[in-house]
């Protein structure tokens, strides 16, 4: 399962007493010379033990404190070993460490200005992984936690450009939501930037769009909205419609009065302009007759205004009544 290195030195002045004294035949064996580890990375199972060498200089193995920065190394377990010299020809046993905390290991020569010079390793204990069983990707074969585990609720990418938010979910799949960029207008789709469009894709969009096309169906007559069948409304929506379908109140004047038709259809949109203008015109016939048109109504008695070839009723403040027919 793991790599495991083993010392084969080949020098010939090699000190075959300080081999049998200070390497068991299954320990890992690590060399040191110069400014160097050799491996500087291992990956070991956990239970085995390695053991460091010296062929030359003088080194020892630091796994408390960072020599470079003065931080702890924080080590799943701290280990260290006495400085030793050696030289190829007196190989010397710096020592060995048995490791059985798993996790991943640094450590560097506390030698003045070895680690500087790249003096440092890495050794890794065990099955790296994710061991927390609510994770995703929870591995029962995992010695350690290496900070891989994935949780229901994180962030991730689910590859699709048209979501946003991708998290994971609780099928432990990844995936986001809907990001609808387009929009149709008047049969044609367009591309919003702000993500207030009604549909994901552009061949979504065109696929429905095509069906919608702006048709003015509703008309506003007399101030009510109506609906046509023939698509020659001015709204496309009752609702547009009654927004704007509103009669101005205006005046006629008729026999010397101003009467609202209540159609928006009078001359006057001002009831004082009416009245001067209709008092002046029929100065002669007020002075004549000094009674006020009250109201004109069908023989119903309904409200009405002025209707040629039909019977009318003009209503004055005097009480009296008026039939009148006017022939178009």
């Amino acid at each position: 399962m793991r790599l495991l290195y083993t010392a084969f030195i080949c020098l010939i002045s090699i000190s075959i007493f300080a081999q049998e004294d200070c390497i068991n035949p299954d320990d890992i064996v690590v060399e040191t010379y110069m400014y160097a580890y050799s491996p500087s990375n291992l990956s070991i199972d956990l239970g085995q033990t390695i053991t460091w060498i010296n062929t030359g200089g003088t080194h020892d193995v630091n796994g408390v404190t960072n020599s470079m920065t003065g931080e702890p190394f924080e080590n799943p377990e701290s280990f260290s070993i006495p400085a030793t010299s050696g030289s190829p020809d007196d190989i010397g046993c710096i020592g060995s460490f048995t490791f059985t905390v798993p996790g991943v290991y640094s450590y560097d020569c506390s030698i003045y200005g070895h680690a500087l010079q790249g003096m440092v390793g890495t050794i890794t204990v065990g099955d790296p992984g994710c061991n927390d069983f609510t994770a995703c990707n929870y591995s029962p074969d995992a010695d350690f936690n290496d900070g891989s585990c994935v949780f229901v609720g994180d962030s991730c990418d689910d590859g699709d450009p048209n979501t946003l938010d991708d998290v994971i979910q609780e099928n432990c799949e990844c995936s986001g939501t809907s990001n609808p960029t387009w929009k149709c207008f008047d049969g044609t789709c367009y591309e919003l930037d702000d993500g207030t469009g009604d549909y994901i894709s552009l061949a979504d969009c065109e696929e429905e769009c095509e069906e919608i096309i702006f048709d003015p169906t509703w008309k506003c007559v007399s101030g009510e909205c109506f609906e046509l069948d023939d698509g020659n409304g001015e709204y496309a929506s009752l609702a547009d419609c009654e927004a704007e379908c509103i009669i101005l109140q205006s005046w006629d004047c008729i026999l010397g009065a101003c009467v609202d038709p209540e159609d928006g259809s009078g001359f006057y949109l001002d009831l004082s302009d009416c009245e001067s203008e209709c008092q002046t015109s029929s100065m002669t016939e007020q002075n004549q007759n000094q009674k006020k048109l009250l109201k004109i109504t069908n023989l119903l008695g309904q409200k009405t205004s002025i209707q040629n070839n039909t019977t009318l009723l003009f209503i004055y403040n005097d009480g009296s009544v008026e039939k009148k027919f006017i022939i178009e």
